[in-house]
Formats: structure tokens, C-alpha cells, sequence
């Protein structure tokens, strides 16, 4: 049984007002995506591992990997025109022959923590799906017509979903291939199926980096590890 990384790198970073992608923006001068990718190189937890990246971004890809080394195989597979066509093309490159589990990521999410992949890594011993999620700590409002507020959720009951999201390999696969079209995230292909996904709670810096504002976090965010690491 192996353990497969799933990185998207696919986006376009409208959000971000850069001419640049956000996956590829500068942190602590290093691109985003290379941050990621060596934290989860470093966990000594994936046996494989693949990205999902835009076709015109090639060089960007080749020249993170040339800086981030892996003994373990990396596969590439191109984004598609939404989140599920992107992971569905990313499970797709991953031969047939490979059975176990997959860990599907934002490559925007340079934070988590390796206590992370082994929660959900356990979850999955008794479901087919486990997600990262923290709870809502702010009163969520369901605005149907803006700017008309329609109720106010109960928020005992709501999570925030973030990444990794895990699964079984075959189990997602085969969800994903049945359709793509409205699945905002990976757990949803279950959930749409009839299928129980688990939540794990998350860590509040495992953000992703969508705005000029995350990038300011997430800069403090890595200081501060850094700098904790220089304590013990």
C-alpha cells in the first residue's frame, strides 16, 4: 500500500491581482508551491507524489522540482477547467497498478503539519474519507439575495473545510469519474454518493493563500515556525 500526494497547482490567482499565480508568489524567497512541496517531501510520509499544474506554468513546475529533491516517483498531470477535473486528471496519472491511499492538497496550503496526515491517515482505517476542517468560530449568515440576510446558521454544526482531504485511491477515483460538474471539494464526490467522509479537526495556519492579505499571514505564520525551530 503506498501513500500518494496530491498537490494542486492549478490556479490562476485572480483573487491574488497578480500578474503572477499565487502557487508561484514568493514566500521567505522561495515560490509557495516549493514550500509545500518540501514540507511534504520532508514528512518522510508520501511514497508518491503528483501535481497538478496549467500547461503554460511548465517551467515554473520544472524549476521548483529541480530544487526540491524526492527519491520517490512524481508524476504530472495537467489542470483541468475546474478543482474535480484537475484531481480527477491527477488520480488519472497514477498508474493502475498503485493501491492505497491518496492525500489531496491545495498547493496553496504551505502549513500543515505532519500530526495532520497521520489523523487522517488513522481515519481512514474505518471510513473511506477523512478531511481536515476546524470549526466556525463566527456567526455564519445565509444571505440568499444580497445584501437581505435570509437566517443565521447554527454554528455547533459547521466546520470550514480545508486540505489535505484523504481517501482511499480507488474509492475517489471511481467517485470522480462518475462526474465533476458542482463539487466545490473532493469529500463532496463521496457525500454524493452516499458515502461517509470523516472530519479531522484542522489547524487555523493551515490557511490557503488566496489574497494579498494571506501572504502577510502567512509570512508571520512562517516566522514564527521558523523560530521555533531554531528553539528547540
Amino acid at each position: 500500500m503506498e501513500r500518494v500526494a496530491l498537490i494542486l497547482a492549478g490556479g490562476t490567482g485572480q483573487r491574488m491581482g497578480s500578474a503572477v499565480p499565487k502557487q508561484y508568489l514568493e514566500l521567505s524567497g522561495r515560490p509557495v508551491l516549493q514550500h509545500t512541496l518540501q514540507r511534504f517531501v520532508d514528512f518522510c510520509f508520501f511514497q508518491r507524489f503528483v501535481l497538478v499544474h496549467r500547461c503554460e506554468d511548465q517551467a515554473w513546475i520544472e524549476g521548483i522540482l529541480r530544487q526540491v529533491e524526492t527519491k520517490y516517483p512524481v508524476h504530472l498531470a495537467l489542470a483541468g477547467s475546474h478543482r474535480a477535473e484537475s484531481v480527477l486528471n491527477g488520480l488519472e496519472a497514477v498508474p493502475s497498478s498503485v493501491s492505497g491511499q491518496v492525500y489531496i492538497h491545495d498547493g496553496v496550503r504551505p502549513f500543515v503539519q505532519r500530526f495532520h496526515l497521520e489523523a487522517l491517515s488513522e481515519c481512514l482505517q474505518q471510513y473511506a474519507g477523512a478531511i481536515l476542517a476546524c470549526p466556525a468560530h463566527d456567526t455564519v449568515k445565509e444571505v440568499a439575495r444580497f445584501p437581505s440576510i435570509a437566517r443565521t446558521l447554527d454554528r455547533r454544526s459547521l466546520y470550514l473545510a480545508q486540505t489535505p482531504q484523504a481517501f482511499e485511491l480507488e474509492t475517489i477515483r471511481h467517485a470522480l469519474r462518475r462526474g465533476t460538474e458542482g463539487l466545490t471539494d473532493d469529500a463532496s464526490a463521496l457525500e454524493r454518493d452516499g458515502v461517509d467522509v470523516a472530519v479531522v479537526e484542522g489547524s487555523r495556519s493551515n490557511i490557503k493563500i488566496t489574497t494579498p492579505e494571506d501572504m502577510l499571514l502567512a509570512e508571520a505564520i512562517l516566522g514564527q515556525q521558523e523560530k521555533n525551530k531554531r528553539s528547540l
